[in-house]
């Protein structure tokens, strides 16, 4: 599928990937809060008050709600050959594991339900990636998005840990799916996603030194369907394209280090009864940064990533909000997803990675002791790099 050709005469592509923590794209559409109502609000995304010399992680690019404009379809089986488009949803049942022999399986610690659940059971399920609005066609003319295509990878497990420290880099301390997915690209096969959170108060002044945290690690695996694309990108859609230009630039300090998102959305927010100074932020996507570390171990197409995301980097006021729901959390009802940022036209439409719909984890119940090594890595691995662009 091709990508658009309508770049807009106002600014370059380039001037909006370069939204920092000092300089917020600024949207607004009818019935919604004016800027200047919602600075307050974007100060806090911005950094502008973190406590003085502190940096400030979490970037949440304020875009508008989307208006209802039909999604680009982007069909996962569309044109593959029939013994591809039979498998596109891996076949997770029959994965072969890899790693340590006696270290647990990843994505084996939440139970997987796709009915309904108990509420206090914690349990997780593929969602409908039409659940997450992204950029469409035209974006920087309209800053209209619409609904996401099918998923790149397919989540096949989440995990909960509680460590005395955070776990750097836990893939390889665990059994990972050995997934026979080759391409010629440097887009690993299955990712890694570890999301570190203190259990600790966060400290306005001064740096919290390293203790109790929780990680939530998610798996998710390539589905047949990407690799077949990754292998004739030439026909690739814009989506697919750009993942394998985020993994050739990004681990040497190219401009899309930073382009990867995260979007979470909570569906049921009266009922969880978390904190209404976090309600403005639900649905926004966040762009990792300095909070970022990405370990890699691949060949030939063959291997994995791992993105490893501590909050404690956070700015305190996103820190402060994120303990302030420690005990709400476990009621609510999520869906989370993980997308590389399309910043040119070239580009568009976004496209999820993988999303995950999780019910009722809660981060301040009993949840099983790490037994493994805790902080940095103990072993090298193939590639190491930071989310953060090296300056030119």
């Amino acid at each position: 599928m091709g990508a658009c050709h309508n770049k807009s005469p106002k600014e370059k592509p380039s001037d909006r990937a370069s939204a920092s923590f000092d300089e917020h794209e600024c949207e607004h559409e009818p019935g919604t809060p004016t800027p200047a109502e919602e600075r307050a609000l974007e100060r806090v995304s911005e950094g502008l008050d973190r406590a003085p010399g502190e940096e400030c992680d979490v970037m949440v690019t304020p875009e508008t709600q989307p208006l209802e404009t039909p999604a680009l379809a982007l069909p996962d089986t569309d044109g593959l050959p029939p013994d591809v488009a039979d498998g596109c949803d891996t076949a997770l049942d029959d994965l072969k594991w890899v790693g340590p022999e006696t270290a647990p399986r990843i994505a084996s610690g939440v139970l997987r339900c796709d009915d309904e659940a108990p509420n206090d059971v914690p349990t997780w399920a593929v969602t409908d990636t039409k659940n997450f609005k992204v950029r469409q066609c035209g974006y920087l003319d309209t800053e209209l998005k619409g609904e996401s295509g099918p998923a790149l990878y397919e989540c096949c497990g989440v995990d909960i840990f509680k460590s005395k420290k955070p776990i750097y880099h836990i893939a390889q301390q665990l059994q990972l799916p050995g997934v026979a997915l080759r391409n010629n690209t440097k887009v690993p096969s299955v990712l890694v996603l570890n999301i570190m959170v203190p259990t600790a108060a966060p400290s306005m002044f001064g740096k919290n030194k390293p203790g109790e945290t929780v990680n939530v690690v998610f798996c998710f695996v390539m589905k047949p369907s990407t690799a077949h694309a990754l292998e004739h990108l030439d026909e690739a859609s814009p989506s697919v394209r750009l993942l394998n230009k985020h993994f050739l630039e990004a681990p040497s300090g190219g401009a899309l280090a930073n382009s990867i998102k995260l979007i979470g959305n909570i569906c049921n927010w009266e009922e969880a009864k978390l904190p209404s100074m976090l309600k403005s932020f639900n649905s926004k996507p966040t762009l990792v940064t300095k909070s970022g570390m990405w370990y890699s171990n691949w060949q030939d197409g063959q291997g994995y990533a791992e993105l490893d995301v501590d909050t404690a980097q956070w700015c305190y006021m996103a820190r402060k909000g994120l303990n302030s729901s420690w005990k709400s959390i476990g009621r609510a009802v999520f869906h989370f997803g993980m997308l590389v940022e399309a910043r040119e036209e070239d580009d568009m439409p976004e496209q999820i990675l993988s999303g995950v719909m999780c019910r009722h984890i809660d981060l301040s119940g009993d949840i099983p002791q790490w037994s493994g090594t805790c902080g940095p890595p103990k072993v090298g691995c193939a590639a190491k790099w930071s989310c953060i662009p090296k300056k030119k």
